[in-house]
């Protein structure tokens, strides 16, 4: 869930900080560096930026721009066609209250900053105990507890910066 945190990104299109992840991902599949990938790469290199399409989403775009069914795509205009979706590819705050739901299990709209902390490192977001405690710093904490609106919003202005 808190893949969604990393998902949350300016809106209408990529930033610099994507664009020069898209970039660096697109280059470790055009290892030929001919400038295209395989349609199948450019799913996985939009995922590893934090956008989220569905299938159906991506294909869309891929149809558009490999009209010719080729199986490949050329960066530019693929980094344009997918900066040009990432509104609708990016969860909004509605979306990130819903997934903090999970782990609100008595409904009270609080949730464990322990839990979190433990979910995040799962999924992979290894933070030391310096950096959780900056992301987090601005919070009101009681007893190892957060409010899971503040979190969320808290959450969006960080990706927003």
């Amino acid at each position: 869930f808190f893949k969604i945190f990393d998902t949350l990104k300016k809106k209408m299109a990529y930033s610099d900080k994507q664009k020069k992840e898209f970039t660096v991902a697109w280059k470790l599949f055009d290892k030929d560096n001919v400038g295209t990938i395989s349609t199948d790469n450019l799913k996985i290199v939009v995922r590893s930026i934090g956008q989220n399409p569905t299938e159906e989403q991506i294909n869309k775009v891929i149809g558009r721009i490999d009209s010719a069914s080729s199986g490949e795509v050329g960066f530019d205009e693929a980094f344009r066609a997918c900066s040009a979706q990432s509104d609708e590819w990016t969860p909004n705050e509605s979306e990130l209250m819903e997934a903090l739901k999970v782990f609100d299990k008595d409904g009270s709209g609080n949730v464990s900053a322990s839990e979190i902390r433990s979910v995040m490192t799962t999924i992979g977001e290894k933070l030391s105990d310096a950096e959780f405690s900056d992301l987090i710093g601005e919070l009101n904490i009681e007893n190892n507890i957060i409010n899971a609106q503040e979190f969320g919003k808290l959450m969006v202005a960080e990706v927003k910066k």
